[in-house]
């Protein structure tokens, strides 16, 4: 079981990206897509 999903790492003054989600099985493919588009921004892609 992976929790609640609204976990997110302690900052203690550093700033980063993170991304956290829990699983939601019945939306692998739409989830997928959206953290796909996250780290393809990062990336400047």
């Amino acid at each position: 079981m992976s929790g609640a999903g609204d976990w997110l790492p302690k900052k203690q003054n550093r700033t980063f990206d993170a991304v956290a989600s829990a699983s939601e099985m019945m939306r692998v493919d739409e989830v997928t897509a959206e953290i796909v588009e996250k780290v393809r921004g990062l990336m400047g892609i």
